[in-house]
């Protein structure tokens, strides 16, 4: 019965994406721009030719924040709403609806103001208006060379957060299991004391991991509602099943695998749920918005939160641990997968 009840919503999720696709408007042209660190002001020129590496004619389209510096070019942008040209920390999008009523030239510069300076680009050419454009021709990567700026199409796409998940969530697991064994024969416990323990993190992360991989995440800047929502249910998810936990009266080794049982079983319900709340949230929205939290503080956020939730969650584990041991363990085992995921993650992503 749940297996048909499963299959039914599925279809149901399916033949409501196919039916809001068919009504979808089409995708506006889009131009993505990335740099090394934050501008202030950045200026979108078009050129009429590529017959030196000077901008001929420049005509200023839209520009990102105030262009002070010595070779911004002054005069009004001639591009209004429907356009739109928005920054946010290390990134910029360019968005142009399709029915544009400007030129159709595919030869720009950039004028990228800094904390310190402006410089400018080359002319290059990004021909993003073809039907057949691909991904270099719509992402491009802004790179500083002494005075002045390069501006290269990026050549592969990066791994999204779900193709990297696992990678990570194997990493977590690791290093704080690493952490947890050293601490807890420290602290002289029992294999049946440390078993129980070791189960108890390794559950707890499948509850908060995705909270930081999803949810604080999607509260940056540029980041689509659709992912947005997988973050909301990803947090509703943890909360629930470990108010569930600790609500328990008499915790123990068998009470952690059945509710781990339970939290399987339902896994695919949030899933379809969450897809399908994202399909409705998510209609026709192509391109992400910049408003969004830097991203230093979502991550600094989410590791102290977790600390704390983890921590909380192990005082209430009836596993021996003291309100004081279970707070520093884990502290010391969300440090210790931190910092593990900053050093592999990197090289782990260039391999894969």
């Amino acid at each position: 019965m749940r297996k048909r009840l499963l299959l039914l919503i599925l279809g149901f999720a399916l033949l409501l994406t196919q039916r809001a696709s068919a009504y979808t408007p089409a995708q506006p042209y889009s131009l993505w721009f990335y740099f090394d660190r934050a501008p202030e002001a950045v200026q979108f020129v078009e050129c009429k030719s590529t017959s030196s590496l000077l901008c001929d004619q420049p005509k200023l389209l839209i520009q990102y924040g105030n262009c002070t510096d010595v070779v911004c070019l002054k005069t009004q942008p001639v591009l209004r709403s429907p356009y739109k040209f928005e920054c946010a920390e290390t990134a910029c999008l360019y968005q142009e609806p399709l029915q544009s009523q400007g030129s159709r030239d595919p030869i720009f510069q950039l004028i990228v103001q800094f904390s310190n300076q402006a410089r400018s680009t080359p002319p290059f050419t990004a021909d993003f208006r073809s039907r057949i454009a691909g991904y270099r021709d719509r992402h491009f990567t802004v790179i500083r060379q002494n005075q002045s700026l390069q501006v290269e199409p990026d050549e592969a796409m990066k791994p999204t957060r779900w193709e990297v998940f696992g990678i990570a969530l194997t990493i977590t697991q690791c290093s704080e299991f690493a952490i947890a064994l050293l601490c807890l024969g420290v602290l002289r416990f029992n294999r049946s004391q440390v078993a129980r323990v070791l189960l108890w993190i390794g559950f707890v992360n499948l509850l908060t991991f995705p909270v930081v991989w999803f949810f604080f995440p999607s509260l940056q800047a540029f980041q689509y509602r659709s992912t947005r929502v997988f973050g909301v249910f990803s947090l509703l998810n943890a909360i629930g099943f470990s108010l569930a936990l600790v609500h328990q009266k008499t915790i123990t080794t068998k009470t952690i695998i059945r509710t781990g049982i339970v939290w399987f079983f339902c896994l695919p319900i949030v899933l379809i749920a969450a897809f399908l709340f994202a399909v409705l949230v998510g209609y026709a929205e192509f391109l992400p918005t910049a408003l969004g939290v830097p991203s230093l503080i979502t991550l600094m956020t989410s590791q102290i939160c977790v600390a704390i939730w983890e921590g909380w969650l192990l005082a209430r584990s009836q596993s021996g641990l003291s309100n004081y041991h279970s707070y520093w363990l884990s502290l010391l085992i969300n440090l210790c997968s931190f910092l593990s995921g900053l050093a592999l993650l990197p090289t782990l992503q260039q391999v894969g």
